[in-house]
Protein backbone atom coordinates (compact mmCIF):
# COMPACT_ATOMS: atom_id res chain seq x y z
CA UNK A 1 0.00 0.00 0.00
CA UNK A 2 2.93 2.21 1.13
CA UNK A 3 4.64 1.61 -2.77
CA UNK A 4 1.31 2.17 -4.33
CA UNK A 5 0.62 5.72 -2.94
CA UNK A 6 4.52 6.93 -2.81
CA UNK A 7 3.79 6.34 -6.98
CA UNK A 8 0.55 7.94 -7.07
CA UNK A 9 2.28 10.86 -5.02
CA UNK A 10 5.14 10.80 -7.85
CA UNK A 11 2.45 10.77 -10.62
CA UNK A 12 0.49 13.82 -8.85
CA UNK A 13 4.21 15.77 -8.78
CA UNK A 14 5.22 15.18 -12.40
CA UNK A 15 1.04 16.17 -13.40
CA UNK A 16 1.17 19.46 -11.44
CA UNK A 17 5.35 19.99 -12.67
CA UNK A 18 3.79 19.83 -16.33
CA UNK A 19 0.97 22.02 -15.57
CA UNK A 20 2.88 24.97 -14.15
CA UNK A 21 6.15 24.55 -15.90
CA UNK A 22 7.25 25.30 -19.84
CA UNK A 23 9.43 22.44 -19.91
CA UNK A 24 10.55 19.83 -17.36
CA UNK A 25 13.33 17.63 -17.46
CA UNK A 26 13.09 14.10 -16.23
CA UNK A 27 15.39 10.93 -15.79
CA UNK A 28 14.40 7.52 -16.67
CA UNK A 29 15.40 4.43 -15.37
CA UNK A 30 18.05 3.65 -17.97
CA UNK A 31 19.81 6.84 -17.10
CA UNK A 32 18.25 8.81 -20.46
CA UNK A 33 17.08 12.29 -19.78
CA UNK A 34 13.85 13.48 -20.96
CA UNK A 35 12.42 16.69 -21.51
CA UNK A 36 8.85 17.00 -21.87
CA UNK A 37 7.23 20.26 -23.84
CA UNK A 38 4.61 22.63 -22.66
CA UNK A 39 2.54 21.25 -26.09
CA UNK A 40 2.75 17.47 -24.73
CA UNK A 41 5.91 16.14 -26.91
CA UNK A 42 8.77 14.59 -25.44
CA UNK A 43 12.06 14.02 -26.40
CA UNK A 44 15.16 12.30 -25.21
CA UNK A 45 18.39 15.23 -24.16
CA UNK A 46 21.14 14.48 -26.32
CA UNK A 47 24.82 13.43 -24.53
CA UNK A 48 27.24 15.92 -25.38
CA UNK A 49 29.93 12.77 -24.61
CA UNK A 50 28.40 9.00 -25.74
CA UNK A 51 30.33 6.20 -25.74
CA UNK A 52 29.74 4.48 -29.36
CA UNK A 53 31.15 3.78 -32.74
CA UNK A 54 30.26 7.48 -33.95
CA UNK A 55 32.42 10.10 -34.30
CA UNK A 56 29.99 12.68 -33.11
CA UNK A 57 26.49 11.73 -31.56
CA UNK A 58 24.79 9.63 -34.37
CA UNK A 59 26.99 10.55 -37.36
CA UNK A 60 30.28 10.09 -38.85
CA UNK A 61 32.55 13.14 -40.40
CA UNK A 62 31.92 12.93 -44.36
CA UNK A 63 27.82 11.84 -44.25
CA UNK A 64 26.23 13.14 -46.72
CA UNK A 65 23.00 15.50 -46.25
CA UNK A 66 20.93 12.38 -46.60
CA UNK A 67 22.93 10.17 -44.33
CA UNK A 68 22.92 12.60 -41.46
CA UNK A 69 19.24 13.19 -41.53
CA UNK A 70 18.37 9.67 -41.05
CA UNK A 71 20.75 9.52 -38.18
CA UNK A 72 19.62 12.40 -36.40
CA UNK A 73 15.59 12.69 -37.05
CA UNK A 74 15.11 16.13 -36.08
CA UNK A 75 13.14 19.04 -38.53
CA UNK A 76 16.05 20.59 -40.09
CA UNK A 77 16.48 24.07 -41.80
CA UNK A 78 19.01 24.03 -44.82
CA UNK A 79 20.99 26.86 -45.58
CA UNK A 80 24.30 27.65 -47.51
CA UNK A 81 27.38 29.65 -46.28
CA UNK A 82 28.99 29.66 -50.12
CA UNK A 83 28.90 27.55 -52.96
CA UNK A 84 30.95 24.72 -51.56
CA UNK A 85 29.89 24.81 -47.90
CA UNK A 86 26.40 24.25 -46.99
CA UNK A 87 24.71 23.50 -43.07
CA UNK A 88 21.65 22.15 -41.18
CA UNK A 89 20.48 23.09 -38.23
CA UNK A 90 17.98 22.73 -35.50
CA UNK A 91 16.40 23.23 -32.00
CA UNK A 92 17.71 20.84 -29.36
CA UNK A 93 19.34 21.21 -25.96
CA UNK A 94 22.65 21.20 -24.29
CA UNK A 95 23.24 19.22 -20.96
CA UNK A 96 19.28 20.50 -20.26
CA UNK A 97 20.18 24.31 -21.41
CA UNK A 98 18.28 25.58 -25.13
CA UNK A 99 20.57 25.29 -28.42
CA UNK A 100 21.03 25.19 -31.91
CA UNK A 101 22.68 22.16 -33.24
CA UNK A 102 24.77 22.99 -36.69
CA UNK A 103 26.44 20.84 -39.14
CA UNK A 104 28.61 22.00 -41.43
CA UNK A 105 28.90 20.21 -44.91
CA UNK A 106 31.45 20.64 -47.46
CA UNK A 107 30.40 19.61 -51.28
CA UNK A 108 27.72 17.03 -49.00
CA UNK A 109 30.10 15.90 -46.91
CA UNK A 110 29.56 17.17 -42.90
CA UNK A 111 32.82 17.76 -41.63
CA UNK A 112 31.98 20.20 -38.11
CA UNK A 113 29.17 20.13 -35.32
CA UNK A 114 28.21 23.53 -33.69
CA UNK A 115 26.43 23.58 -30.30
CA UNK A 116 24.98 27.24 -29.62
CA UNK A 117 23.65 28.17 -26.63
CA UNK A 118 20.04 29.62 -26.79
CA UNK A 119 18.49 29.24 -22.89
CA UNK A 120 18.68 33.24 -21.09
CA UNK A 121 19.73 33.71 -17.65
CA UNK A 122 18.64 37.13 -15.89
CA UNK A 123 21.74 36.38 -14.00
CA UNK A 124 24.54 36.66 -16.46
CA UNK A 125 27.05 34.99 -14.84
CA UNK A 126 25.27 31.48 -14.77
CA UNK A 127 26.38 31.57 -18.01
CA UNK A 128 29.77 31.32 -17.21
CA UNK A 129 28.97 28.22 -14.30
CA UNK A 130 27.14 26.22 -17.16
CA UNK A 131 30.30 26.88 -19.32
CA UNK A 132 32.57 25.67 -16.30
CA UNK A 133 30.50 22.56 -15.69
CA UNK A 134 30.17 22.17 -19.71
CA UNK A 135 34.72 22.14 -19.52
CA UNK A 136 34.30 20.01 -16.11
CA UNK A 137 32.27 16.95 -18.09
CA UNK A 138 34.49 17.01 -21.39
CA UNK A 139 37.54 17.02 -19.24
CA UNK A 140 35.81 14.15 -17.24
CA UNK A 141 35.45 11.97 -20.37
CA UNK A 142 38.15 13.05 -22.72
CA UNK A 143 41.17 14.04 -19.81
CA UNK A 144 42.59 17.04 -19.64
CA UNK A 145 42.25 20.42 -22.43
CA UNK A 146 45.25 21.45 -24.05
CA UNK A 147 47.89 23.82 -22.71
CA UNK A 148 46.83 27.60 -23.36
CA UNK A 149 43.22 26.48 -23.41
CA UNK A 150 41.71 25.51 -20.83
CA UNK A 151 38.65 27.27 -20.47
CA UNK A 152 40.48 29.75 -17.92
CA UNK A 153 39.66 33.39 -17.90
CA UNK A 154 41.03 35.81 -20.25
CA UNK A 155 41.12 39.22 -19.78
CA UNK A 156 40.88 42.10 -22.05
CA UNK A 157 40.19 44.32 -19.19
CA UNK A 158 40.85 43.26 -15.34
CA UNK A 159 38.11 45.55 -14.14
CA UNK A 160 35.92 42.62 -12.99
CA UNK A 161 38.68 40.43 -12.01
CA UNK A 162 38.50 40.02 -8.57
CA UNK A 163 34.59 40.14 -8.42
CA UNK A 164 33.72 36.68 -9.52
CA UNK A 165 30.21 37.38 -9.30
CA UNK A 166 30.08 39.84 -11.94
CA UNK A 167 31.71 37.35 -14.32
CA UNK A 168 28.70 37.41 -16.48
CA UNK A 169 29.00 41.20 -16.70
CA UNK A 170 32.49 40.69 -17.95
CA UNK A 171 31.57 38.12 -20.84
CA UNK A 172 29.18 39.95 -21.74
CA UNK A 173 31.01 43.42 -21.80
CA UNK A 174 33.65 42.19 -24.01
CA UNK A 175 35.77 42.06 -21.00
CA UNK A 176 36.50 38.45 -20.64
CA UNK A 177 37.05 35.63 -22.79
CA UNK A 178 37.40 31.91 -22.49
CA UNK A 179 38.41 28.92 -24.76
CA UNK A 180 38.77 25.35 -23.98
CA UNK A 181 40.75 22.79 -27.01
CA UNK A 182 40.77 18.72 -27.41
CA UNK A 183 42.71 17.09 -29.54
CA UNK A 184 40.76 13.32 -29.98
CA UNK A 185 42.15 10.99 -32.89
CA UNK A 186 39.48 11.76 -35.04
CA UNK A 187 38.00 15.50 -33.92
CA UNK A 188 39.18 18.24 -32.67
CA UNK A 189 36.46 20.14 -29.57
CA UNK A 190 36.88 23.29 -29.08
CA UNK A 191 34.51 25.55 -26.43
CA UNK A 192 34.09 28.81 -26.45
CA UNK A 193 32.61 31.95 -24.39
CA UNK A 194 32.57 35.61 -25.36
CA UNK A 195 30.42 38.51 -25.78
CA UNK A 196 30.29 42.06 -27.17
CA UNK A 197 27.33 44.77 -26.47
CA UNK A 198 25.69 43.38 -23.45
CA UNK A 199 25.41 39.99 -24.96
CA UNK A 200 26.93 36.24 -24.41
CA UNK A 201 28.00 33.50 -27.30
CA UNK A 202 28.49 30.01 -25.42
CA UNK A 203 29.42 27.50 -28.10
CA UNK A 204 30.87 23.92 -28.94
CA UNK A 205 32.28 22.70 -31.50
CA UNK A 206 33.58 19.65 -33.16
CA UNK A 207 35.76 19.10 -35.99
CA UNK A 208 37.04 16.43 -38.03
CA UNK A 209 40.83 16.12 -37.95
CA UNK A 210 41.48 14.95 -41.33
CA UNK A 211 38.78 15.98 -43.61
CA UNK A 212 40.16 17.51 -47.01
CA UNK A 213 37.67 20.25 -47.31
CA UNK A 214 37.28 22.26 -50.69
CA UNK A 215 37.54 26.34 -50.03
CA UNK A 216 35.52 28.73 -51.64
CA UNK A 217 35.11 32.62 -50.36
CA UNK A 218 32.77 32.68 -47.54
CA UNK A 219 30.75 33.99 -44.95
CA UNK A 220 30.28 32.88 -41.50
CA UNK A 221 26.50 32.28 -41.35
CA UNK A 222 26.73 30.89 -37.15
Amino acid sequence: MKIFTAKIVFLFVIIISFIFAKEIILTTDNGDNVILHENGTWEILPQVIQDNNYDFRNINWGMTFTEVKESEPFKWKKGDIDANTQFLCTNTHLMGDKAMLVYYFNLNRVYRARYILKESHSNKTEYWNFYKHLIGEINNKYGESAPNYTGEPIWLDDVYKDDPVNWGEAIATGKMVATANWELPKSTICAIIQGDNNEIELWLEFEAVNFKKIEAKKTEAF
